[in-house]
């Protein structure tokens, strides 16, 4: 359910900052257009990776995102991401991400 909820989220995340009738790579975040995300070819059998791993590094890439959209605001990016504050700060936790502007710990 999750996962869904994710997409859900980003799909209108791209339909908020296209502002057209059309959704372009530009529209998504930096890690699905990169060269290391491909969304329609398939791994290659030596690139295996548990699917848990390869979801927690999208799911890190769109918080990290978000993030850096909302200048590092945890209430901003929650609202963005359609999720609490408290859940951001535990996937936050969970996925060791840097969040822009904390002092180093």
């Amino acid at each position: 359910m999750g996962n869904a909820r994710e997409l859900e989220n980003l799909v209108e995340r791209a339909v908020l900052l296209c502002g057209g009738r059309e959704i372009t790579p530009d529209h998504m975040p930096p890690a699905l257009r990169g060269s290391d995300v491909r969304i329609h070819e398939p791994l290659r059998s030596g690139e295996r990776k548990p699917l848990k791993e390869m979801l927690n590094a999208f799911e890190a890439s769109c918080i990290t995102q978000a993030l850096t959209d909302n200048g590092g605001n945890r209430t901003q990016t929650a609202r963005a991401l359609g999720i609490s504050r408290k859940h951001l700060w535990t996937k936050i936790q969970r996925l060791g991400i840097d969040v822009p502007g904390d002092p180093v710990s």
